[in-house]
């Protein structure tokens, strides 16, 4: 249907669902049958796959257009529950078992990392809930990764401390024939300054990654000289 898009919006963020709006045009009925709520939809950027999407909602109009609201294969899990049975209450258990026993019938296991013990209740929620508060414990990362080889047709479930390499993956060049990279000079912005700054990350409550930066006393200074203008308080 590359050729019936007329615009498209796809988001992936890290640990959330990604979503999507596309918008087609020149659909005829039998391509209705393909645009379908709960059918899969494959993105590609050239001939590797960006991400793939489940479609949420389907709307069609009477100019023969399409509008699709779509959100990422990793909702699967999202439409799958617990039951109330102690399966789902994991007690000192690796995080590997619980990740396993959670994705079971809905994903394959791609990389699963051992991140430690931990306690988990989730009878009667949504596997995709345990699964995002089972990372946002370790402060880890997840994600769905396919193959090639398979056609892109298997989801692999994968869970790390961290996504990405522990080594440089590309080096950047300021200058030559290879400089990908071009150097900028440092500017001051004086019209929006501040000296507490507070900067909040994942987590909840008193496990909320939080850095501050204050720069700024409480002290007071009281100046006092022969010139009027001095005189009184003065603070700094």
């Amino acid at each position: 249907f590359t050729g019936n898009m007329i615009s498209y919006d796809l988001k992936r963020t890290i640990n959330l669902i990604a979503v999507g709006e596309v918008v087609f045009f020149g659909i005829t009925t039998t391509d209705q049958a393909w645009l379908a709520e709960g059918n899969t939809v494959k993105f590609f950027v050239g001939n590797s796959l960006f991400y793939k999407f489940r479609i949420q909602q389907t709307k069609f109009d009477t100019t023969s257009s399409a509008f699709l609201t779509l959100e990422g294969i990793e909702c699967k899990a999202k439409y799958s529950f617990t039951d109330r049975s102690s399966n789902w209450q994991f007690e000192d258990t690796a995080s590997d078992t619980i990740t396993n026993a959670l994705i079971s019938g809905i994903f394959s296991s791609g990389s699963i990392a051992n991140l430690g013990k931990s306690f988990l209740r989730a009878e009667y929620d949504r596997k995709l809930n345990a699964l995002m508060a089972q990372a946002d414990y370790h402060k880890a990362d997840w994600w769905i990764s396919w193959n090639q080889s398979e056609s892109y047709n298997t989801d692999y479930y994968n869970f790390a401390q961290a996504r990405g390499s522990g080594t440089s993956r590309h080096t950047f060049n300021a200058s030559g024939t290879s400089a990908d990279i071009f150097l900028t000079s440092n500017a001051n912005a004086t019209r929006n300054i501040a000296n507490y700054i507070i900067v909040l990350g994942s987590g909840d409550g008193t496990t909320q990654l939080e850095s501050i930066n204050y720069h700024a006393t409480t002290n007071r200074s009281y100046l006092n000289g022969g010139d009027t203008w001095l005189s009184g308080d003065h603070t700094s």
